[in-house]
Order: structure tokens, then C-alpha cells, then sequence
């Protein structure tokens, strides 16, 4: 059927686009299964070698190939691979960066065939594969308007007054690469100076807007960095989850064995002024920890874990503390061993620890007065538990709900005169629990 109006020509025309498109559509659709390549996955970065593997009969007749990245003819940078692949290694000249296709055409005289198609993620430099970013302002006010006395004070601090207590946090999250980037910060103001964050230690030098913490850390499989408020210490009778500023190193050498190192504060700081936490060398606790998977094949299995710390620290608070401080210091060595059965139905965790503890001359409490020394105390501790599962989820009262029934044991031993700075707990004590 004929359009009226239409010349022959132009119907022709219009015939023979559309079966072009047709078939195009169809050549793009055969063309996206004929290549395979080792970026479907991931994002590449704009000099990262990329390799596309096609069928052997087209690679046969690769010198009348030509590849595009987007509209950019890469065909020059391509290199020699394994029978049926081609390596473009944009060593000289970047990929186009963003969202993009790789297009295999085949050339035969002026004709140009595409024969394979398939998307390429291309990162500019200083992009992220993700990144999310968020802040949150939150602003209170507090004032007295109005105001009786029954009782008139002589000088009255304040009267009428309104103030403003403000939050401000900032958090940033990017992945790159296999590398995750992290940073966050929380400061704190107040209008009124005596309610600011330092002032207890600043007076009326302390800042109305401060740094109450930060974190940055950045981390690539199993090893990274992590610098400002930081938690650190899983041994419960040398360092446990101690926390201050500083920073962690962590390492992943193998799959079975892993490393982290600590440096932070003696105490829990605040402010801008000790942005890393190590400005004192005499006030830090540092700690080593060494983990081994006994069963690489079933992590979790048993594990073992050996545990160094070292620390000193000066009579110095935490920001928020109100107490008298006294120096310490202590050293110490520990191990602890993890295991658990397949599926859980028993657990085990023992650790134990060497401490030597003392409190070395602080001529502050000493007020130029003779002090008997104290004397270095050297002593032990250990703690054991045992889980065992006796019943799971027996249907014995209803088919709904099931019953459970485990059996816990616990056992302490700690010397009368342990102690580690990185730890707390009670000393002196024999416990046994069921």
C-alpha cells in the first residue's frame, strides 16, 4: 500500500532505512555476544590496559579492525595478546573518561561493519565509583526572658540572656578502585564562652566553635589507615577497647594472617590544637596485635592472637573528667585464642597476660615533698570462657516457638596487683561461674 502524495523515490528510501535500522539493531544485538572483556564488572581508570576477547574467526582478520572508545579511535594503542584478544594499553593516551561503549568495527573497503559492542566505565582522575557526602546543622536556643527573685543576690551572674548551642557534622564516604575513603567530623559551639567545649581547660582562651572529633581512614582489602578518634584493642586483660586520638595501621600480608599497629593519646582529647593526638611523646599507649587463622580453610575455626603493648601517660585528664590524675606506666604481653565448632554449638575464647605496672615519680602530686617510690609490680591474669550448646531450637512446648538451652562457664584468675592502662577490670579475684 502506497502513501498518497509520496514519490516513488522517496518510498524507496524510506523502505531501505527502515530494513538498515532493522538490521543494525539486529547486528547490535548478535554483536553483544560475540566479545567478551575484563571490564564488564568494574571501573577502569583512564590508563588502565583493557583487554576484549572475540571469536576467533573475527580476530583472524584483525588488520581491518578498528576500535573505538565512545567517538575516540584507540585502534593505535592496541597491542599483541593470546590468540583471540586485543590489549589497548592507553599509556600514551588516556581513555575517555565517564560512560562510554567499546565499538569493534571491521572495515571492507568504505564500508564499516560493527561486529562487537559492549559498556566501559572509564574514571577521571580524582573520581569516585561511589561517593555519598552528607552534613547536618542542628541549632538550640536557650534564654530567659523573664525573671523573679524571691531572695536578691548581691552580683547576680546572669539575668536575662539567650544563647545558642550548636552541632555541626560532616561525613564523606568514596570508593575507588577495591579502595574505600572515609572522613567525618563533629564540632560543637556554644555562644555563652563558660559552656564551650574547653573552657575547663582553656578558661576564657577556649574556642566557642570545636572540634569535638574527626575520623579519616582509608582502607583496601584487609590493610589501611585510620587517623583521629580512634577504638583500638580486643584483649581483655592488656588493651580493650581503648579510646582516644591517634591512628591504627592495618595489614592483611595473606589470607591467614593479619597485623595492626596503634600509636593514640594517653587520654580523651578535644580540639584542633592536637589534631593527631601525638604531640606528647611521654603520653601515648601503643599497641601491636598479631592474628592467625589456625584453619585457613574455615575461618573463625581457631584463631590465635598475640598482643603487645607498651604505654606511659602523665597526670593529665580527659577533657571531661573531673579527677586527680596520677602518672603511670606499664608494659605488657598477651595472648588470646578464639575457636568455635562448625555451626556454633560450642565456643571458646581464653586469653592471658603478663603486665609490669609502676607509678614513676610525678613531681605535680609531689609538691617538692620526699615520696616513697613505688615499686614495679609484675604480675598475671587470665580469663576463659566456654559456650556449649546443649538444646537448639527444640519444638518440644510448640511448633512455633522453638527452645534453646546453653550452657556458659567462666573462669578469672587476675593477680592482686595487675593492672594495664589499656584495661579495666577487677583485680584480686579467683571467679568461677556456671
Amino acid at each position: 500500500m502506497q502513501a498518497p502524495g509520496t514519490p516513488m523515490h522517496l518510498r524507496r528510501r524510506l523502505v531501505a532505512l527502515t530494513f538498515g535500522l532493522a538490521g543494525a539493531g539486529l547486528a547490535g544485538g548478535a554483536a553483544a555476544d560475540t566479545m567478551t572483556t575484563d571490564f564488564a564488572d568494574r571501573w577502569v581508570s583512564q590508563n588502565d590496559a583493557i583487554t576484549l576477547t572475540l571469536p576467533q574467526e573475527i580476530w583472524a582478520n584483525r588488520s581491518a579492525l578498528r576500535v573505538f572508545v565512545g567517538k575516540t579511535d584507540v585502534t593505535a594503542l592496541s597491542r599483541g595478546g593470546t590468540p583471540g584478544q586485543i590489549v589497548i594499553d592507553p599509556a600514551l593516551v588516556p581513555l575517555p573518561p565517564g560512560e562510554s561503549d567499546v565499538v569493534v568495527w571491521r572495515i571492507d573497503g568504505s564500508s564499516w561493519e560493527e561486529v562487537a559492542r559492549a559498556p566501559i566505565r572509564v574514571l577521571e582522575r580524582g573520581d569516585f565509583e561511589s561517593m555519598n557526602a552528607d552534613a547536618t546543622v542542628e541549632v538550640q536556643l536557650k534564654g530567659r526572658a523573664v525573671e523573679r527573685r524571691l531572695v536578691e543576690e548581691e552580683d547576680p551572674e546572669r539575668t536575662l540572656f539567650l544563647d545558642s548551642v550548636s552541632n555541626i557534622g560532616l561525613s564523606f564516604s568514596g570508593e575507588r578502585g577495591g579502595t574505600t575513603y572515609e572522613a567525618s567530623a563533629s564540632l560543637t559551639g556554644s555562644s555563652y564562652r563558660p559552656e564551650a567545649l574547653r573552657f575547663g581547660d582553656l578558661g576564657e582562651e577556649a574556642p566557642k566553635l570545636d572540634l569535638a572529633e574527626y575520623g579519616i581512614s582509608v582502607s583496601h582489602g584487609g590493610s589501611g589507615i585510620r587517623l583521629g578518634h580512634v577504638s583500638y584493642g580486643n584483649h581483655p586483660l592488656l588493651l580493650d577497647g581503648m579510646s582516644s586520638r591517634g591512628v591504627i595501621l592495618t595489614g592483611r600480608p595473606t589470607d591467614r594472617f593479619d597485623v595492626s599497629l596503634n600509636i593514640m593519646n594517653g587520654s580523651e582529647i578535644v580540639g584542633y590544637n592536637n589534631f593527631f593526638g601525638l604531640r606528647e611523646v611521654d603520653h601515648r599507649v601503643h599497641g601491636l596485635t598479631a592474628g592467625y587463622e589456625i584453619f585457613g580453610e574455615r575461618p573463625g575455626a581457631l584463631r590465635a592472637e598475640l598482643s603487645l603493648m607498651h604505654a606511659s601517660v602523665q597526670a593529665i585528664d580527659d577533657f571531661n573528667a573531673g579527677e586527680i590524675s596520677d602518672a603511670e606506666r606499664s608494659r605488657g604481653v598477651g595472648l588470646r585464642f578464639t575457636g568455635a565448632t562448625e555451626g556454633g554449638r560450642v565456643t571458646a575464647d581464653v586469653a592471658w597476660a603478663r603486665s609490669i605496672y609502676v607509678n614513676p615519680f610525678d613531681p605535680f602530686l609531689a609538691q617538692g615533698e620526699d615520696l616513697q617510690p613505688v615499686q614495679e609490680a609484675r604480675s598475671s591474669g587470665r580469663v576463659v570462657d566456654v559456650g556449649i550448646g546443649l538444646i537448639d531450637d527444640a519444638r518440644v512446648f510448640s511448633d512455633e516457638h522453638g527452645l534453646g538451652l546453653r550452657l556458659s562457664l567462666h573462669h578469672d584468675r587476675i593477680d592482686p596487683l595487675y593492672k594495664s592502662i589499656g584495661s579495666f577490670f577487677a583485680t584480686d579475684q579467683l571467679l568461677n561461674r556456671v
